[in-house]
């Protein structure tokens, strides 16, 4: 009779992030060990639902494979990729609903371990991975949308292939290892000319690897993951010349750790996540290009560690990951530019979260695993309760992005009365005073490949949107 006034007793208020995992433990023993009383299944499920009901992170069921899914990429807020790996083949799947309903499109994928994919244009697009049998490094291109995807030549035989970035529709980037000397030795290719060839550059680093790259401009780009020849594993490498050469930055940090992902908002403002030994969520920020990189920890009673990180603006950013032994994803959300982190609520209490990709403030997707399944989560609030959403929500659309004549900005509940577009040093490079026009159509014909950014001013507040002219 005890266990059945304390299980009823339980209301949605007294269930947080710090304590839901405690009542998860409770329930499961009690289950266990008074398992002939059929009611208490009953409970169990009702408990379950009061823990969902405050999710704001909402599954989406309709892409039914197995295995896990590794990285996620938009090309237009209703157009989207997905990469993954199933027991038996590779995932690549392709929305034009924004989400709704996903659609298989791996035509020409050999079997592999895929791990990321980028898009230059509505069209073409990039997937990298590994071939399972060779261990050779796998680069598919497509240039009809996914339709079909074409092998190229990486040139890396016995290796792995890890992540991929394109900085216009001729240049990018992939990063990967050798394993030959079975000391795995990282390295990063590049092409200039749209995959056709793909040159190798050494990094300095003799056993590691690094798991992700960004470019801020065509000559400024920075790699992360791990050193073990470095005093705390750490590995932070930045180009200024195109990545022709790659320098080490050294951040005095409080403990061993790795990194998993880069992002960068400007030429000098930039996120890294990953963990340290002591099983602790770990953020790096730097607000001088590199220079100096600040260190934030987040300890949490399972442990774990962030797989992914993605800013919407220098204020609002999104860190996914898993706790220890992917016993759960977790998502953590920064509102004043990574000084402090909150949880949001998912309820995934199996499995990790590898990527995520936002659309603006409050719409965006994270992906990974549940279990032995694939797993997609989206936010339409930008994961809060309904309750502490913001009573304003500027949804604005820049697309086709990335661009290469003309952007289109769809401003659908708030008048913009002026736009800046601004190069990745902060320089003003457009100045447009805005009409009654909508969509509100930019010429960016004359501009350079590269990222690029556009400041919306509207009433006393400013947004911000970035997009790649290629």
């Amino acid at each position: 009779m005890f266990f059945f006034v304390y299980l009823h007793k339980i209301k949605p208020e007294m269930i947080n992030s710090d304590n839901k995992m405690i009542f998860q433990s409770i329930l499961n023993i009690l289950i266990k060990y008074v398992s002939k009383y059929r009611f208490l299944f009953l409970f169990n499920l009702l408990f379950v639902g009061i823990l969902s009901s405050n999710a704001q992170w909402i599954r989406q069921d309709d892409t039914k494979y197995k295995g896990q899914l590794t990285s996620i990429f938009f090309v237009h807020p209703d157009t989207a990729y997905l990469v993954g790996n199933d027991p038996d083949y590779d995932i690549v799947l392709k929305t034009t609903d924004g989400g709704i309903s996903w659609q298989n499109v791996r035509r020409g994928i050999e079997k592999g371990k895929i791990t990321s994919v980028y898009f230059t244009s509505s069209d073409t697009g990039y997937i990298v991975g590994t071939d399972d049998n060779t261990f050779d490094g796998l680069i598919f291109q497509t240039t009809d949308g996914g339709e079909n995807w074409i092998t190229q030549s990486s040139g890396v035989n016995y290796g792995l292939l890890y992540d991929v970035f394109f900085l216009s529709s001729e240049i990018g980037y992939i990063t990967g290892i050798d394993k030959y000397s079975y000391k795995n030795v990282p390295f990063i290719l590049k092409t200039t000319n749209g995959g056709k060839k793909w040159i190798r550059h050494e990094v300095g680093i003799s056993s590691g690897y690094l798991s992700s790259i960004y470019f801020t401009s065509i000559d400024t780009g920075y790699a992360v993951g791990v050193d073990y020849a470095y005093s705390n594993k750490i590995a932070i490498l930045k180009t200024t010349n195109g990545g022709s050469n790659w320098i080490q930055q050294k951040p005095n940090l409080s403990k061993v750790g790795l990194l998993h992902s880069v992002f960068f908002l400007n030429s000098d403002l930039g996120f890294a996540v990953g963990s340290n030994d002591w099983y602790e969520l770990l953020i790096l920020k730097t607000s001088d290009g590199g220079e100096n990189w600040t260190e934030k920890t987040i300890p949490i009673i399972e442990g774990g560690e962030l797989n992914a990180v993605f800013f919407v603006n220098h204020k609002i950013g999104y860190a996914v990951g898993a706790l220890n032994n992917s016993k759960g994803g977790i998502v953590f959300k920064t509102s004043d530019g990574g000084n402090t982190w909150k949880q949001q609520k998912t309820d995934i209490f199996e499995g990790e979260l590898t990527a995520v990709y936002m659309l603006g403030q409050d719409t965006g997707f994270a992906v990974g695993k549940s279990g032995d399944s694939v797993m997609v989560l989206k936010t339409t609030n930008g994961g809060v309760k309904i309750k502490e959403a913001s009573i304003v929500d500027y949804n604005i659309n820049v697309y086709p992005n990335p661009s290469q004549n003309h952007i289109n900005i769809n401003p659908q509940d708030v008048k913009i009365q002026s736009l800046q577009v601004m190069d990745v040093s902060g320089k003003c490079i457009k100045n447009i005073m805005i009409g009654d026009e909508n969509p509100i159509v930019v010429d960016i014909s004359d501009l350079k490949s590269g990222i690029y950014f556009v400041h919306l001013r509207c009433d006393k507040e400013i947004i911000n949107r970035k997009f790649i002219k290629y």
